[in-house]
């Protein structure tokens, strides 16, 4: 939530039904462990250099359900609550791998979008996170392009 009561929904009203975020490190000198105990975050998955099908890449990934809320900027700011290492330690640990944040985004109808509050972006952009968004396209349904049919 930002200064003015805002929390980020899309300017028509219209927000993306389902949102799931992902925050994912890849590297040949990460340390799973290592990550985890700066974050003091538990993984959903990880995987040392050592267990790795991709040769001498560790790999750490903490998915987050959605239980923040609805929309984007509310999961963004539950994310954001609980990462609290310093910037340091997220630029030290962006020495040894990517640090992507991938959101996920599932429509429910047409015409829906999301909101990423200025705050959010600086707060990514400072620690040098990557932001993928991935879209998960809502289909109409086929219209019979002829009589009967």
């Amino acid at each position: 939530m930002d200064e003015r009561g805002a929390v980020g929904v899309a300017s028509d009203g219209y927000e993306v039904e389902r949102v799931y975020l992902a925050l994912m490190l890849r590297g040949a000198e990460l340390d799973p462990v290592a990550v985890t105990g700066a974050f003091g975050l538990e993984p959903t998955i990880s995987v040392s250099r050592e267990e790795s099908v991709d040769p001498g890449e560790g790999f750490w990934a903490r998915q987050f359900d959605g239980t923040g809320g609805p929309s984007l900027s509310e999961q963004l700011h539950v994310l954001v609550a609980s990462l609290s290492a310093p910037v340091a330690v997220w630029r030290e640990l962006g020495t040894r791998a990517r640090i992507r944040l991938v959101c996920s985004l599932y429509p429910g109808d047409w015409n829906q979008g999301t909101a990423v509050l200025s705050e959010h972006l600086q707060w990514l952009a400072e620690r040098g996170i990557e932001l993928g968004i991935d879209i998960h396209g809502w289909a109409r349904p086929r219209v019979a392009t002829r009589l009967g049919g």
